[in-house]
């Protein structure tokens, strides 16, 4: 398993250099997506004045980011960016609905009965869809890279993110099919059930608004509140023992009683679930236990942080790093300068992840492994992914044993399913007219751009979303009965010549490839300035003298390597652009910055060099997250293009005007690093390089 793993990630990392390679060779699409996208958002503005459906959902949308701002609000130690936690939105909301209702639909194939029938709202439901909502956190902890540098708050973050988006889905489900004369979320007698109030926190709890004895709070409250024990238990099993791989268990067992009771309209559950729901405060605990956990999270990850201070940059005066210091710079950094602000952000965020970065592999290495980072993490990951799919298994066992206990007693009720309102949403899809639905495609194409960045992602969940809904009854079909539609598919399919076979089998190959080619068009992504960050002050720190300069270094090689790469193509991603060059006296020193590496990071680069120097000298060690994560000393690709620059010098005749103007000058290869880099490691840096690569390499350290 771990070498599937580590197999899989390493297909992951080669697709992702992949699809940079091909953004970065393609602009002319970027410029054609974004008039598209922005005639598209234009449309869809026009559309929610003529089209309510649209409203019902923009509206809801409208009302699942609000509820994701105030979780990113309060994760005060969070490390991930908005794009990641959208990302997990968009699973909760497009891939654990169907996954649920598919388990759902299993149990009801082998022991009978309907999605309607009590014991499978109330026990079964609550059951899976609390922990298939958290399929997302362990697929994230099994193949990221980033595993053992999540912060307690991105626990949260994720759980929030993927109930939220479960949650959007299921109201967005209830709106479209809410009737005429009751309203959505009106019942006639609890009255208004399901809450979405500006001034709440968290709001999408569900109580009724008539003699309220008991609530639920959101799906993004109690999956918040499961993943961030989650992340107590990981992390306080390190210093404690397995004992507190409890935790998790525990509040996965209360958020599920909290469902469990919620969905049991008819008083069906036993006595015991009652009195104990009760005890656990009927519901309104959850909201208060998540904010008290979540403020015991930051407390933690701030205290650590604090431990390897010295390792860190500070704010100026700062002494202890605490969110409130934070928070009080960034708000006379706002009245100050907008921009400052911006700045100031970035700081903050870069801190954070270097700060975990940091104490994940520290981790990592008190733990005396002696094989190379990646590997050492994988095992941690396998024990940890281990043993938690363990307990989730234990107790995904023990409520399929309490189905089938109760499955005898069972009692008809009204529809309280996502997968009952696939008839409701296919009659209204059905009942518009073809320029109504392309109003709303067009529509929601734009805004999944415009929040979400991408647009293969949001063609790609809109075509799914498409078919959901033409296919709505032929779902609703196979979710009653899953057996009698396979059995029916198959009679149809075995009435077929194979000409026709053929040409369905094709049909169906087109069909996706028109999926998957049709979101090519990649994403413009806007970026904020970093100047004045930590890593353009390293590249102004203790400049040598006589320095061409960054901007002037990175336009020269620009050049030189666009023209290399219009040569011949197949050249493309083999050339580097330097931090800085030197020309005195016809000879040529060409920079290369090792920006706010620590000295583990030395250690491991020159561990990589002695075990595997291809790999050194072509790939480094890949970023976790950010790209200027990457330890990477790209020597190899500036050679190449000093050596085209020096070869084709009639072609860049401009270049005379910083003293480059013969073939055959010396060139010395000059690594700029701070003073915390271990000599023995950039000595067995050094040798690769110039045994290696024949050329002649320096290094200066800087007191940084």
């Amino acid at each position: 398993m771990q070498n599937f793993r580590l197999r899989l990630r390493e297909i992951l990392d080669r697709l992702q250099e992949k699809w940079l390679q091909w953004k970065a060779s393609h602009p002319g699409w970027i410029r054609a997506y974004t008039v598209f996208s922005t005639v598209s958002l234009l449309v869809f503005l026009l559309g929610l004045f003529f089209f309510e459906d649209a409203r019902k959902i923009f509206v809801q949308f409208l009302w699942s980011l609000y509820l994701l701002w105030q979780f990113w609000i309060l994760a005060r130690s969070k490390t991930f960016t908005w794009k990641t936690y959208s990302a997990f939105f968009l699973v909760g909301a497009w891939v654990i609905p169907f996954i649920t209702q598919g388990f759902v639909a299993i149990i009801h194939l082998l022991f009978g009965g309907e999605p309607s029938d009590w014991w499978s709202i109330a026990v079964v439901t609550p059951i899976a869809e609390e922990i298939f909502k958290l399929l997302p956190l362990f697929v994230y902890l099994w193949l990221s890279r980033r595993a053992t540098a999540l912060s307690l708050s991105d626990y949260a973050l994720i759980g929030a993110a993927v109930g939220g988006g479960f949650q959007m889905m299921e109201e967005v489900a209830r709106r479209l099919a809410s009737g005429k004369i009751w309203g959505y979320g009106f019942s006639i007698w609890d009255g208004q059930v399901i809450h979405w109030e500006f001034f709440d926190l968290f709001p999408g709890y569900f109580e009724s608004s008539y003699f309220a004895t008991e609530m639920m709070s959101g799906h993004a409250v109690i999956t918040a509140l499961t993943a961030l024990g989650v992340g107590l238990g990981i992390r306080w099993r390190r210093k404690g023992g397995r004992a507190f791989l409890l935790v998790p268990l525990l509040l996965l067992s209360w958020a599920v009683l909290d469902h469990a009771v919620w969905n049991d309209s008819g008083g069906d559950l036993p006595e015991w679930a009652d009195k104990l729901h009760d005890a656990l405060g009927s519901g309104y605990y959850a909201e208060p236990a998540l904010l008290i956990l979540l403020a015991l999270g930051i407390f933690l990850d701030y205290r650590d942080m604090n431990r390897i201070g010295d390792r860190l940059p500070r704010l100026p005066g700062e002494r202890v790093i605490h969110p409130f210091g934070e928070l009080r710079h960034l708000f006379w950094a706002f009245l100050a300068d907008p921009r400052l602000l911006a700045h100031s952000l970035l700081f903050v965020q870069d801190r954070k992840q270097l700060a975990f970065s940091l104490l994940g592999a520290e981790t990592v290495f008190d733990k005396g492994f002696k094989r190379k980072r990646e590997e050492a993490l994988s095992r941690g990951l396998d024990r940890h992914r281990e043993q938690m799919l363990a307990i989730i298994g234990t107790f995904a066992l023990l409520g399929l044993v309490l189905t089938v206990v109760i499955a005898g007693a069972a009692a008809s009720a009204e529809t309280a399913c996502f997968a009952c309102l696939f008839d409701s949403l296919a009659n209204w899809w059905e009942g518009l007219d073809g320029w109504e639905q392309g109003l709303i495609f067009l529509g929601a194409l734009a805004l999944g751009w415009w929040l979400f960045g991408g647009f293969q992602l949001a063609f790609t969940i809109l075509t799914t979303l498409i078919s959901i809904a033409e296919n709505g009854h032929a779902i609703a079909r196979f979710l009653r009965n899953p057996l009698a539609e396979t059995r029916t598919w198959w009679d149809q399919w075995s009435r077929l010549t194979p000409e026709q076979r053929l040409q369905a089998a094709a049909s169906t190959f087109l069909s996706a490839a028109f999926h998957r080619l049709g979101g090519g068009v990649v994403k413009k992504t806007i970026q904020f300035a970093k100047k004045k960050s930590g890593w353009p002050r390293f590249e102004e720190e203790d400049l040598l003298p006589g320095s061409l300069g960054v901007s002037k270094t990175k336009s020269l090689f620009s050049k030189v390597r666009d023209v290399a790469y219009k040569e011949d193509p197949k050249r493309k991603t083999t050339f580097g652009i330097p931090d800085n060059i030197v020309v005195e006296d016809g000879r040529i020193t060409i920079v290369e910055e090792a920006k706010m590496w620590s000295r583990r990071d030395f250690e491991q680069l020159a561990e990589l060099a002695k075990e595997n120097p291809r790999r050194f000298l072509d790939r480094g060690i890949p970023a976790v997250s950010d790209k200027r994560q990457m330890r990477y000393i790209q020597f190899a690709k500036h050679k190449r293009s000093v050596e085209y620059l020096l070869s084709h010098l009639d072609q860049f005749p401009w270049v005379k005007q910083y003293g480059i103007t013969r073939a055959d000058s010396d060139v010395v290869y000059m690594l700029k690093v701070p003073k915390r880099a271990p000599d023995e490691a950039l000595e067995t840096m050094r040798k690769v390089f110039e045994e290696r690569l024949n050329i002649k390499v320096t290094y200066r350290k800087i007191d940084w």
